[in-house]
């Protein structure tokens, strides 16, 4: 129809003659039918754009294959599942697309394996965020080739090559160490048990699939269930193989839920398959009503016995007593191991049930020998530095020393066991998440630095990376609070549009219909009007389908994503514990105190507990009297942040009783305070807008804590290694601050720039006594001369003494020190000429000594206390 407008209309201004006569519309199903399945040539198809969809893979495989290609092909893409289709009609696509016309792709081995090679390159280029992701994609394609390879219609002689990912992050590598260590221990275990040709193609069906998790799970899986199904693999017993894996279904649906255990029993059900080397089809789980059956069958005590568990710590500590040691020594163990709290009983457990297995034997003869016990204890000991850190290594060797001594002080043990001493703990144990910072460079990597010209270029190159990450942080998290702050604002206004308030009550009856007209502005003045029951996610009315998003609460109140927006600038700015941010209270109800309070110069007062520390943390954020509404975005502070949040959390922290300054209104659950990772949620959100805006790699692995730790080691570096400044920011002590967020050999840059420019200060001075200093240094004069200045302009040294020697302006201000009489009645008349006076200078004079008095000693704060309950009245 639209093509028949348009030609009709190029008739009309004379662009197409009149003597054409366009086709008629379809009069019938009949005509579109036969329309429909009337065949285009190929030259037809190419001129006509098409999408990345099946249309477009049908007309390359019709242009690049022969039709018995096409064919196997065909029937190929008729075994995928819609989900697997959608990702082959991707990879597929993009490989015809790259193909030559006319070339015979499916004759030349080495096009293949380039292909597949470079989109495997192609396919690293990607986010890794991307979906499907870059694996499931080169699975395709690779899947496809291997189905070819099979029925014969590519060269057998192809070696197909396999998935090779980006490379990965130190994070990622050391995540992957641990994976491979977890898969490698099931992975031997299940090639104990198994004849080679059976656990070779288990070994290759696990390396096909998709994530390491599933790689992991499965493994596991087979490791567990290894001993009912190893005797019909080994046996070739396809009765029993199906007796067994009915065992297998029932004991992971009483498990798992339908999802989990639908994914794991099929993806089983496909690996014993082709191990078992026989032609046998085990049961999937397709439905529920059959996944409730399995979860209802009994299994008998035999077959449980049989399938291996996790013991839990005091399990597996309990069964190591009861197997290795007499009854005397195992009661004395027990009661020294229950003798500690809970939390503490862990640590014990498992230093002794590693010893206990590695020098025991089933006769329990190791107590009557003093020399194998201290030979096993010198291995044992040596043995944990290659698998923990010295200090771990320290601890558990040194509980393990501790409860032997015990059972020699019981005489359970012979007197003359020798206990050798325990490895020596370093001073210098430190132990750091890697790469604390918002940087692209690890900071706790001294390589990185060695690939810059000098010291100075490494600290400049660090400083402004860190800035703007952080300025980009803060810029989108302002954006953030403004938008949401200005549409809490506009809650009254949307809701005087709203003509169904009258409606809400619950003696009328409630009409959803009429809220389709403002759909918008009647749920605003529906969830105003019933606010205190919706906070707490009650329904006044009985309506499923009537629900608020995060769009209608957004208008009474702070959401996750507005209050992350708040702690980011809060934390930049302040230097906040993140979790004790979280967690920051208004006030104490029981004792009457205030932790959060704003003074009448606009400047907010907080205390926040920090409970590691046990300590409470107490700053001022300065900020001003201006109107909160005519605030810009980039005039938002910490001060600013605090008044927001206090005002916009005031309605629901009054309906639900809390003290919680970050109290939110959740999706599908009361409001309250968020968990910790409801907050990062949020904050993943941010840092996605501050990457796209930016473009910055590191800013996809920020979290709050980073941005904590970035600013204070920013601070450090501009204030030229100021350790009080960083210190004073983190809110720890000298010691804690240089030990945790600053790397030492950071420090040890700094100071090598200031005793470069002092040592160059020597020079110039060793020289000054010379005729022709500037000769002898092989300089020009002027050249000389400017560096001379340079060296004692430096601010890292010399840069006071130079001011000091060059002559000073006569015309320079002296500035001279203000001086405030303390009285009760000056106190009152400061803060009154803070509100009303004219003069700039004296309000800000003013409020210059109501600050000083505010973070003064109690007494200066109990006068500035009595001073405004007196000005109020």
């Amino acid at each position: 129809m639209y093509i028949l407008d348009f030609i009709y209309y190029l008739q009309e201004v004379n662009y197409i003659s009149n003597s054409f006569s366009p086709l008629t519309k379809i009069a019938n199903k009949a005509e579109y039918e036969s329309l429909k399945s009337t065949p285009l040539s190929i030259e037809i198809l190419e001129k006509i754009t098409t999408q990345n969809n099946s249309q477009k893979l049908e007309l390359l495989i019709k242009k690049h294959c022969s039709l018995e290609l096409e064919i196997q092909i065909n029937s190929y893409i008729n075994t995928l599942n819609k989900a697997a289709l959608r990702i082959f009609r991707i990879c597929a696509t993009s490989f015809f697309d790259s193909v030559e016309y006319g070339y015979e792709w499916s004759k030349s081995r080495t096009y293949i394996e380039n292909s597949l090679a470079k989109y495997n390159i192609e396919l690293n280029l990607r986010s890794p965020k991307d979906n499907p992701t870059s694996r499931s994609l080169y699975f395709s394609l690779y899947s496809f080739f291997c189905y070819l390879l099979k029925t014969g219609k590519i060269p057998c002689e192809i070696n197909l090559p396999a998935y090779q990912p980006r490379k990965i992050s130190l994070i990622s590598e050391k995540l992957a160490d641990t994976n491979s260590q977890r898969l490698n221990k099931s992975i031997n275990r299940i090639k104990s048990h198994l004849p080679p040709e059976s656990f070779q193609i288990i070994e290759k069906e696990l390396g096909n699939l998709s994530s390491t998790r599933l790689k992991i799970d499965v493994a596991n899986d087979l490791s567990k269930y290894i001993k009912l199904i190893k005797k019909p693999i080994n046996n070739r017993d396809n009765k029993l193989i199906s007796n067994e894996f009915h065992t297998i279904s029932c004991h992971i649906s009483k498990n798992y839920v339908f999802k989990s255990s639908k994914n794991r029993i099929n993806t089983l059900a496909t690996i014993i398959e082709k191990a078992c080397l026989e032609k046998v089809i085990l049961p999937r789980v397709t439905t529920e009503l059959y996944y409730n059956e399995l979860r209802k069958s009994q299994l008998s005590e035999l077959a449980i016995q049989k399938i291996a568990v996790n013991l839990s710590s005091e399990e597996a500590f309990n069964e190591a007593l009861n197997k290795y040691c007499s009854t005397k020594v195992r009661k004395r163990l027990l009661d020294l191991v229950n003798s500690y709290k809970p939390k503490e009983r862990k640590s014990y457990r498992k230093p002794l049930i590693d010893f206990l297995n590695q020098i025991s034997d089933s006769s329990k003869k190791w107590e009557e020998s003093p020399e194998k016990i201290q030979s096993e204890l010198m291995n044992y000991r040596d043995n944990l530095l290659s698998k923990v850190d010295r200090s771990t290594a320290y601890n558990r060797y040194n509980n393990l020393k501790n409860a032997l001594k015990v059972l020699i002080e019981h005489e359970l043990l012979p007197s003359s066991t020798y206990i050798p001493k325990n490895i020596k703990e370093s001073s210098n144990v430190e132990k750091y998440s890697p790469n604390p910072l918002i940087l692209q460079v690890d900071l706790r990597d001294e390589k990185n630095h060695q690939h810059f010209l000098s010291s100075q270029e490494f600290i400049t190159f660090i400083q402004s990376s860190l800035s703007s990450n952080l300025n980009c942080l803060v810029a989108v998290s302002r954006e953030i609070i403004a938008k949401g702050y200005a549409k809490y604002l506009s809650q009254d206004e949307v809701i005087s549009r709203s003509k169904c308030i009258e409606k809400f009550s619950l003696e009328n009856g409630f009409d959803i219909k009429s809220f389709n007209i403002h759909l918008t502005e009647n749920k605003v003045a529906y969830f105003d009007y019933f606010f205190d029951k919706l906070v707490r996610n009650e329904r006044p009315h009985n309506i499923e389908k009537f629900k608020f998003g995060t769009d209608i609460m957004e208008y009474f109140g702070l959401t996750p994503l507005v209050a992350s927006a708040m702690q980011i600038v809060i934390t930049e700015e302040l230097g906040f514990n993140p979790h004790s941010l979280y967690e920051a209270t208004i006030s104490s109800p029981h004792r009457g105190e205030v932790f959060i309070l704003v003074n009448d110069e606009g400047s907010v007062r907080v205390k926040v507990y920090k409970k590691r520390a046990k300590h409470i943390r107490q700053v001022s954020a300065k900020g001003n009297n201006k109107p909160l509404n005519q605030l810009q975005p980039e005039e938002i502070d910490a001060a600013a942040c605090f008044k927001m949040a206090l005002e916009m959390s005031e309605r629901t922290r009054k309906s639900l009783n809390s003290e919680y300054l970050w109290t939110c209104l959740l999706l599908g659950t009361p409001a309250a305070l968020p968990w910790s990772t409801t907050f990062q949620g949020a904050f993943n959100k941010i840092r996605h807008l501050a990457y796209k805006k930016l473009g910055s790699v590191e800013l996809q692995i920020a979290t709050l804590k980073k941005v904590r730790s970035s600013k204070g080691v920013l601070i450090y570096l501009e204030s030229k290694g100021d350790t009080l400044k960083a210190t004073n920011y983190f809110g720890n002590q000298v010691k804690t601050a240089l030990k945790s967020y600053i790397p030492k050999y950071l420090s040890e840059l700094i100071y090598r720039v200031k005793i470069r420019a002092f040592q160059n200060i020597l020079l110039y001075m060793s020289v000054s006594a010379e005729d022709n200093p500037s000769n002898i240094l092989n300089l020009t004069k002027e050249s000389y001369i400017a560096r001379l200045e340079q060296a004692f302009k430096n601010p890292d040294m010399g840069g006071p003494l130079f001011s000091k020697l060059t002559i000073q302006s006569m015309m320079s201000k002296e500035t001279s020190p203000t001086y405030f009489c303390l009285s009760h009645e000056n106190i009152i008349l400061a803060l009154k000429y803070i509100k009303e006076g004219t003069d700039d200078q004296l309000k800000a004079d003013c409020e210059d000594v109501v600050r000083k008095l505010s973070e003064g000693s109690t007494h200066l704060r109990d006068m500035l206390r009595k001073a405004h309950k007196a000005l109020k009245g």
